[in-house]
């Protein structure tokens, strides 16, 4: 009986036996000296294999038994547990591939929307279930071994035809209708590429927009009036499946002529005490934002106008006798517009993809919200949304 305590030392033993019984390798030839009355049928019983400092069993569920007879005599009989069971995912998968792409953990699990704890546990279980290492850490960051070189092209090849299998399915018409909600600002950027890419992408749903304050898109979503929507704060939600996209730096827009205009680039919320300021009436989440800002410096802004629609908003800006404070996605309303970036610590806006739970989701529904987020991130990336960063869940903020 030959017992081993090893599983790659086990299967290479069975392969042995193989190559010897088809006549390719001698027993005297081989390197496990095997030994039996009749070499070409050697006689072995695997008991016990040893991982990871465990002995385990064989499950007879997933043992192979393998007899071979001659002349009506039992020769031999093999047994092997196939212990090794490979359980990696696709996500591991692109996980590994955007790791040694950006060669930085925190970049790709930045990139990727988790934390970095998350993904080095990903990357370490892989290595586990192949038992070999895949990446070597240094003082810049990662970079691929050996192996990881030589498994990385297969990994890209088995991305690739599962993005060939996910195009297929999508090329099956997935049909029917989903509500999304947009603030103004946000819809002003968002809008139009996110349309664009659903129209290119799923022709046959059918989208029904929504513009309208975050508090009231909160409510809409809260009522199944909307399938999904973009919010500022998730206080009401009511279970929700929430997201952080982007954060958007506050931005001082106007006109040069603009009376008390700043002359200088950096500009915080103490020192726009003397311009005349539309913002939108407190309900609004950003008039809410400011106000708190202001009253933490102490200060309050000399407020012209309270206006709720952002084109209204926008109009009175253009003629030059006021300003105001917006996110970057107010530009594309009139890009001719100067900005100051305000350099207080608050004055930033959190973008959280929400959506009702996700069995209460149509497959059109869950198609849309990963449209949203893949727009959403793209423009941020391209540059496209002015004053935006993409959150980090690292660190807790973009």
């Amino acid at each position: 009986m030959v017992v081993l305590h090893d599983i790659y030392m086990a299967g290479r033993y069975c392969d042995e036996l193989i190559a010897i019984r088809e006549g390719r390798v001698s027993p005297a030839g081989s390197a496990w000296r095997v030994r039996s009355p009749d070499w070409r049928y050697p006689g072995v019983d695997f008991g016990l294999l040893k991982r990871r400092r465990k002995r385990v069993p064989l499950n007879r569920s997933s043992t192979f038994v393998k007899t071979m007879e001659a002349n009506g005599t039992l020769h031999a009989k093999i047994r092997f547990s196939f212990l090794l069971k490979t359980a990696m995912e696709l996500r591991q998968l692109r996980s590994f591939a955007r790791v040694v792409e950006l060669g930085s953990m925190g970049r790709a699990a930045a990139e990727l929307g988790i934390v970095t704890s998350a993904l080095s546990q990903q990357i370490s279980r892989l290595e586990s279930e192949l038992a070999t290492r895949l990446l070597q850490r240094t003082s810049t960051g990662v970079v691929p071994t050996d192996a990881g070189r030589a498994f990385l092209r297969q990994a890209q090849l088995a991305i690739r035809h599962a993005d060939a299998a996910a195009m297929a399915a999508r090329e099956a018409r997935l049909t029917g209708q989903v509500s999304v909600g947009l603030a103004s600002t946000t819809g002003t950027v968002l809008a139009p590429r996110f349309i664009l890419a659903m129209q290119q992408r799923y022709p046959d749903v059918r989208l029904r927009m929504t513009e309208s304050l975050s508090g009231h898109l909160a409510s809409m979503l809260n009522a199944r009036q909307l399938d999904l929507a973009i919010v500022f704060n998730t206080d009401s939600a009511q279970r929700w499946t929430v997201q952080p996209l982007l954060d958007e730096r506050l931005l001082l827009m106007g006109l040069p002529s603009t009376p008390g205009w700043p002359t200088s680039e950096h500009i915080s919320l103490a020192g726009l005490h003397e311009i005349p300021i539309v913002l939108p009436s407190p309900a609004h989440g950003l008039r809410q934002l400011i106000d708190a800002a202001c009253a933490r410096i102490g200060r309050t802004l000399n407020i012209a106008a309270e206006v709720d629609g952002l084109a209204m908003l926008m109009a009175m800006v253009r003629v030059g006798h006021v300003a105001t404070i917006q996110p970057g996605a107010a530009l594309p309303v009139d890009p001719s517009l100067s900005r100051l970036q305000l350099s207080d610590e608050h004055l930033h806006r959190r973008n959280m993809l929400v959506s009702l739970p996700e069995d209460e989701l149509s497959p059109a529904a869950l198609a849309a919200r990963v449209v949203l987020s893949d727009v959403a991130r793209t423009l941020v990336r391209e540059g496209g949304w002015p004053g935006a960063t993409l959150y980090s869940a690292t660190e807790g903020r973009a």
